[in-house]
């Protein structure tokens, strides 16, 4: 046997064992116990016994290659930036569900993984009435804040114009627990919750005027005495003379009465 394949197992078998504690270094012996193999090898060829600590060289110079390339930090560096990149969520693909964890405003929500959805066909609700825009985002809170929600990208007809999505927020639409859209739920709860607290209890517009009173004149006249009558002359009452029968009561028809002038009646 050569003394250069004697070199190269004796070579290889050091770089096997140092790939485990010295990775760096176990590399680069390993390469090189390769090279003198494969120099036994051909000097092999040409008559000297040398064929077989030659490639037991190479075999294991080849493990010591896996090995040390496996125990490098650069290698485990480079795996754990390959094993986070595959399981870190894409930002262009979307879950079928959800669960929102943050409402910016009723159409900008944020989920628990970080996502930042646009819901769409909700534009031109914003107005200038504080009371609104407080009722408008209370609505939406109550809708969905901490609720597992269904999404999907919007087609062609629920598309909402460029200038509408926030710069780094996904378009969507958006399925309720309930499977409501949430879109036409929240303009319904938003504009009653609306009218029963900033319309139905504002101050009151119109003032009521009072009606018209009408005075009815009341024409007096002097109290007329319709008994009175100055040109008649008085004239007393004739006075009856009282008449009593005989047997003392009064006076009966037929019978005399008792002061002897006739009969009763008479």
């Amino acid at each position: 046997m050569s003394a250069l394949a004697a070199f190269a197992a004796l070579g290889a078998i050091l770089a096997a064992i140092l790939s485990f504690f010295v990775p760096s270094f176990a590399i680069f012996l390993a390469l090189v116990v390769i090279v003198m193999a494969v120099v036994a090898l051909i000097r092999a060829r040409r008559g000297k016994p040398a064929k077989g600590p030659a490639i037991t060289a190479i075999v294991l110079s080849v493990i010591a290659l896996l090995i040390g390339g496996a125990m490098s930090p650069d290698s485990n560096e480079g795996f754990q930036q390959a094993t986070q990149a595959a399981s870190a969520p894409d930002p262009n693909a979307l879950p079928a569900a959800v669960t929102v964890v943050g409402v910016q405003s009723p159409e900008n929500l944020v989920t628990v993984d970080g996502r930042r959805l646009h819901v769409t066909m909700m534009q031109g609700r914003t107005t200038s009435d504080p009371c609104r825009n407080g009722t408008d985002l209370a609505t939406a809170r109550e809708l969905l804040a901490g609720q597992q929600v269904s999404i999907a990208a919007p087609d062609a007809a629920r598309t909402d114009a460029p200038t509408a999505v926030p710069a780094g927020f996904q378009s969507v639409v958006m399925t309720l627990p309930n499977g409501f859209d949430y879109a036409k739920t929240w303009q319904s709860r938003a504009a009653n919750a609306w009218y029963a607290s900033c319309v139905s209890t504002g101050p009151a517009t119109a003032t009521e005027e009072p009606a018209p009173t009408t005075t009815t004149e009341v024409t007096s006249e002097p109290d007329v005495d319709v008994d009175a009558d100055v040109d008649r002359p008085y004239v007393p009452a004739p006075r009856t003379k009282a008449r009593s029968g005989q047997s003392g009561h009064p006076c009966l028809p037929g019978e005399r009465d008792g002061d002897g002038d006739g009969f009763c009646g008479e």
